[in-house]
């Protein structure tokens, strides 16, 4: 806009509902560098309503219990540009919660993003854009890229305004020098007038370039009748500028020029190094998008090739990787054998043989040899995408006591104000010279920055440290819930178990006029059927298709598989429901192991024995857990004896095996009927009831069913023992959130008696405030060295 009136104009011209003035209009504003802003701005925001262009940034979701027929609700991530404080967090979302058609809007202060659904019966995603900017801030979908163009954007300004400051300051200082010299040696009084022009000119810079970001967000504070912390800042550096170029066109004495660039500089190198260090807990999620591939060579019918972008591949495309490449999307391999690395997804870099029938994640690399691959899933329902998703919503989520920390420091404000008033008018009784300067400390030295930054710096930093251990907390509620846990309560196979099962035996039945190798393929085609970890074990038996192929088919959660052929019905699962229907009922042989019984109308056909073996470092968690008092469970639906010799291993007392989901579920509900705090530990294939029920759970998430867990963790790792770690973050995130809230009320509640007494002069007020925010930032960041440190000593 040219001036203010223009952009007030200009506003009430869109909320009148005419924009179509810009239109029709024949003569346009003067040229300014943004002279053709109003309707390029509308025009954009108006793009954004357009349906392919949402497809790339909004996501469908279910409807809300509440929610009535014909509502379609949508979810988005914004960056959001210009936030510095609590303040401005409280301000957008509470903007965004009196809007109509928005259900729900979480803004993290570390990240600058913003999570906001929205039913778009009622509103579009232009007016939330809109109702963001009409308060004084930018908003736009989120964009990896986008966002690291930003941050390098605002690390450049940041710089910019501190070399500014830091300029000014040393000349300000070294006039001032001469005064203060002056004023004891003495000196003439035009020398003295022309050294504080000089400095008058020299502080203009500093204000107004330097200083801006406190006086914008101060001068948005009040326009929103909101009391930030930006606003005792510029009260402060804005009275001691304006008092001192009054005093020099009066021909004054007292000037503060000096005090204000040295404000202006502390408080900006401060900001600044917040500013950094929440730019590195923002790494793993810019990490994890640059992870993706642009390009990928697409295999066309004929066997041609074709270079094609990485996100127009579809579902049935097939794709070359060579050696060295990143895989452009989730698929499984059809030809070759190779190594892939997956330290994107589990941060370990020992690359994972693959071949014919493997499952490859979209954004891990190709080590060794070429391979072809079938994509399975759009980039919108990758892996790789909902890593992302859960990694930005775990940093928008708030715990109560951010909560909390947000309403204090609200409250704070206005406390401080009003102290400022107190203390001013007290000393300017006892002692009007040195009024203004003590007043000038108490504004400064009492900002509850490091209050408001506590609770976001070490969330920010938990989150992004996890995710770079290969475990992901979608939900901030499993941290919460995780230090108040008394029992731990783990389903066995997939988790204290490999998962990697195998065929140690089998067995065909008499006289049922089928050959072991026709059985065999009946039962791995059932087994085809089922999510069960299981089922991977019958892969290799598939031989040709079934001729006709299989009807009818039944999944019976916990218990088998049932389909038609013709008019026979075959069964496959455990010995009580193959053989439910049979009359005479088999007498049950009870084997030693696991087995799993193919049944068909008449006979039973064939049994196969299943093992699976323990995790190598299933004993290091349990020996851990022990020594943390938990009181550890066995809950599996395994009906054999190998619960027992499982527990039996690890020292585990408590098994309950041959567990229906149902009865999983009773029995986690039944502990907290106890008083229990439960953790649950699944494999989150058929276990999303239980884990759901759960007071905090965590799933062994893999490929495939990572976006239908209902888990609160998401260990991406295929090491248990990571669990160690994890346990021990979450530890010293609660501990150091402790540490920051307390840090940051003690210090408040000694600097502001001691500025108040006259002992903190206005320079060493802004050291403090800048150094107690940045103490808690620091504090933050602990997490990820004692992480760095624990790798290092475990590779010596």
């Amino acid at each position: 806009m040219c001036c203010p009136g223009c952009e007030a104009i200009a506003g009430n011209i869109v909320e009148l509902g005419m924009e179509s003035y810009y239109k029709h209009r024949q003569i346009t504003a003067s040229a300014t560098s943004q002279g053709e802003i109003i309707p390029d701005f509308l025009q954009q925001q108006e793009l954004w309503n357009e349906e392919s262009i949402q497809q790339q940034y909004v996501r469908k979701i279910s409807h809300p219990a509440d929610a009535s027929d014909g509502q379609q609700f949508r979810a988005i991530t914004l960056m959001i540009s210009g936030i510095t404080c609590a303040a401005c967090v409280w301000l957008i979302e509470k903007q965004l919660q009196t809007s109509t058609g928005i259900s729900k809007s979480t803004v993290n202060l570390s990240s600058q993003l913003a999570e906001v659904e929205w039913d778009t019966t009622k509103t579009s995603l232009s007016d939330i854009l809109h109702s963001i900017h009409k308060i004084g801030y930018r908003a736009e979908p989120y964009s990896p890229k986008k966002q690291e163009t930003l941050i390098a954007k605002e690390n450049k300004q940041a710089l910019s305004r501190i070399a500014v400051a830091g300029l000014g300051t040393m000349q300000v200082m070294m006039l001032a020098g001469g005064l203060y010299l002056g004023a004891f040696q003495g000196i003439a009084t035009e020398h003295a007038h022309f050294l504080r022009w000089v400095s008058a000119i020299i502080c203009i810079p500093v204000y107004f370039f330097s200083g801006a970001p406190f006086i914008q967000g101060a001068i948005r504070n009040i326009r929103t009748r909101h009391a930030g912390m930006d606003i005792p800042i510029s009260i402060a550096i804005s009275a001691a500028f304006f008092a001192s170029i009054w005093s020099v066109i009066t021909h004054g004495q007292e000037v503060y020029f000096d005090s204000v660039c040295m404000f202006i500089l502390f408080l900006s190198v401060g900001r600044y190094l917040e500013m950094r260090a929440r730019h590195r807990s923002l790494i793993s999620t810019i990490r994890l998008a640059h992870s993706t591939t642009l390009m990928a060579t697409l295999i066309i019918d004929d066997g041609t090739q074709k270079n094609v972008l990485a996100e127009h591949l579809l579902p049935g495309d097939r794709v070359l990787i060579k050696p060295g490449d990143t895989i452009p999307g989730d698929g499984e391999i059809i030809q070759g054998t190779s190594s892939i690395n997956e330290s994107m997804l589990t941060g370990e870099e020992l690359p994972v043989p693959k071949s014919i029938g493997s499952m490859v994640t979209g954004g891990t690399v190709n080590v060794e040899h070429p391979l072809t691959v079938i994509i399975q899933h759009s980039n919108k329902d990758s892996v790789l995408n909902a890593l992302q998703l859960l990694l930005e919503k775990a940093q928008s989520h708030k715990p109560k006591i951010t909560l909390l920390a947000d309403k204090v420091s609200r409250y704070f404000v206005l406390s401080v104000l009003l102290v400022s008033i107190a203390v001013y008018l007290t000393w300017y009784s006892i002692e009007p010279s040195s009024a203004f300067w003590i007043t000038l400390s108490v504004l400064v030295i009492t900002c509850p920055c490091a209050l408001s930054l506590a609770t976001p710096a070490a969330i920010t930093s938990s989150v992004s440290t996890l995710a770079n251990l290969g475990f992901l907390t979608p939900n901030q509620r499993f941290s919460e819930s995780l230090h108040k846990t008394t029992d731990i309560v783990f389903d066995k196979t997939g988790t204290l178990t490999s998962g990697d099962f195998r065929i140690a035996d089998s067995y065909l039945y008499p006289n049922v006029g089928l050959t072991y190798e026709t059985a065999s393929n009946i039962a791995a085609q059932l087994e085809s059927h089922s999510g069960h970890p299981i089922a991977s074990a019958f892969t290799h038996l598939s031989t040709t298709n079934l001729s006709p192929p299989l009807e009818n088919i039944t999944t019976h959660n916990g218990l088998g598989i049932e389909a038609q052929q013709h008019n026979t019905h075959y069964f496959i699962g455990s010995f009580a429901f193959v053989t439910r229907h049979l009359n005479p009922k088999p007498i049950d042989e009870a084997l030693e192991g696991q087995w799993v019984w193919l049944s068909s109308d008449e006979n039973l056909l064939a049994r196969f024995k299943i093992e699976d073996s323990l995790r190598e470092d299933s004993p290091q968690l349990i020996d851990f857990l022990h020594s943390q008092n938990y009181q550890l469970h066995i809950l599996s639906g395994d009906n054999s004896s190998h619960p027992q010799k499982i527990a039996h291993t690890l020292g585990i007392d408590r098994v309950i095996s041959g567990a229906s989901p149902s009865d999983k579920l009773n029995y986690i509900q039944s502990l907290q009927q106890q008083d229990k705090t439960v953790l649950m530990v699944g494999d989150g294939l058929n276990d999303a009831p239980v884990l759901a029920a759960a007071n905090c759970s965590i799933s062994m998430a893999n490929g495939a069913d990572l976006t239908k867990r209902a888990a609160d963790g998401l260990l991406l790792n295929h090491k248990i023992s990571a669990l160690v770690d994890i346990f021990n973050i979450v530890y010293k995130t609660n501990t150091i959130i402790k540490q920051n809230l307390t840090w940051a009320l003690a210090y408040n509640a000694c600097a502001l008696p001691a500025a108040a007494l006259g002992w903190v002069p206005p320079w060493l007020a802004a050291i403090g405030m800048s150094t107690s925010s940045l103490i808690v930032v620091l504090n933050a960041l602990r997490l990820k060295s004692s992480v760095t440190n624990n790798a290092e000593q475990g590779s010596s």
